[in-house]
């Protein structure tokens, strides 16, 4: 005859499959946080991306020139002297964006500062106007990230690491449940 399992036998079973629950559940939200930022790392690194980023820094500048203007705080040269001139640390905040990104911020410039256009807006209303002027070049400032864009030793090798770093993920991912089968 069979013994019955004592009280003792059945805690350690259901110890084993708790801790082995709560280390798949763990695994499982820190692969799915993960593969998350990858996706996000990789979007911003895309043509696409790159044109959400500067399209964000150009329009938030907008509603802050928009209340400078309002203030009388700011003029158009102001600013593009500080987009010109060398900072405490020697970098001229210009360099920061490819020439024709430059260009897409003295065009805004001008609009807040000079166009009747903005000239009446609140922040928020030229947010929006500006932000519709930009997306409709989006596609052809897409083709000039694309074959102008800055591009840093980093920058061809974004995609390659991401690739890399993502199957050895996976890897280590198939090796963890390969190891959690047979243990």
């Amino acid at each position: 005859m069979g013994s019955t399992p004592t009280l003792g036998t059945k805690m350690e079973s259901y110890t084993k499959s708790y801790k082995i629950l709560v280390t798949v559940s763990l695994f499982v939200l820190v692969s799915l946080i993960t593969i998350a930022m990858f996706a996000k790392v990789r979007y911003s690194t895309s043509p696409e991306g790159l044109f959400e980023n500067y399209k964000w820094w150009i329009v938030e500048s907008v509603e802050k020139w928009t209340k400078d203007r309002d203030n009388e705080y700011y003029s158009k040269q102001k600013v593009i002297d500080w987009y010109e001139t060398k900072q405490t640390d020697g970098a001229i905040p210009k360099n920061n964006f490819p020439d024709f990104i430059y260009s897409e911020i003295k065009l805004a410039l001008s609009l807040v500062f000079e166009s009747q256009e903005l000239s009446s807006k609140d922040p928020d209303q030229a947010k929006e106007i500006v932000a519709k002027k930009i997306d409709s070049r989006k596609d052809n400032i897409i083709d000039l990230i694309n074959t102008k864009g800055k591009k840093f030793f980093l920058d061809s090798m974004t995609t390659p690491l991401i690739d890399l770093i993502s199957y050895l993920f996976m890897g280590f991912v198939a090796i963890f449940f390969i190891r959690m089968r047979y243990k």
